[in-house]
Order: structure tokens, then sequence, then C-alpha cells
């Protein structure tokens, strides 16, 4: 499986889309969007940012939670990772994200399994 990203409407008709890795597993959840073009525009500036390490804010949530952000330029929020039970895996996903960034392909979804966008906690 290639990495991936997947463009939804979630239960309350906001735009979102979820970042896959190569094994499946998502690894970002966006914030919503009240448009498709504004989660168009969250996708470039997504692609853009996850190559440079100042865009990313990890955060430990307690023992064994670790969840990254990855941010605009301006510092708003364009998605966030689940919890991982170390720091070691989150920032071994966080690193994921921006080596697969330019070779994912785009799907848009008519559901949203999972579409709990903290999902995996």
């Amino acid at each position: 499986m290639t990495a991936s990203r997947e463009c939804f409407q979630d239960d309350v008709g906001a735009y979102r889309f979820r970042r896959r890795a190569d094994d499946g597993e998502p690894i970002l959840w966006s914030t919503a969007f009240a448009s498709s073009t504004a989660r168009k525009e969250a996708i470039a500036s997504a692609r853009r940012n996850c190559w440079i390490p100042e865009r990313y804010d990890v955060d430990a949530a307690g023992r064994r939670r670790f969840q990254f952000a990855l941010k605009r330029a301006d510092g708003q929020v364009l998605g966030r990772s689940r919890y991982y039970p170390s720091e070691s895996i989150c920032f071994n996903r966080l690193i994921h994200l921006g080596r697969a960034a330019s070779g994912a392909t785009v799907m848009e979804v008519t559901s949203a399994p999972g579409s709990v966008w903290l999902a995996g906690t």
C-alpha cells in the first residue's frame, strides 16, 4: 500500500482530510474546514510545511501519550496525529509524514470511517 490522503466531509458537514502512511495507518487528521477549497489549500500548506521541523509541536499528554500537530507558518494547526505510547514512535511517524508527503495519492471518500478526528486515543 502507498501513502494516501483521504478527503471527506465529517458528520456535521465540515471538510477534512486524513493522511495515511504506507502501511495504511492514519497518521494525521486535519482540523475542520468550511469548504472543499479551504481544505485543498490546507493540503497544499501541509505539503509545504511538513518538511520544516519548526512547524511541528509534540505534546506529552500524560504518561505514555505523545501526539504531534502540524502547523502553518502563521501557527494555525492543520492537523494532529493520534496518540502514541512513546515519544520515539511519535517522532518516527512525524518523520514518515514528511518523507512520504510528495508521493501520496489523494482520494475522495464518501464516508468517513473513524471520522472522530482525534481517534487513536
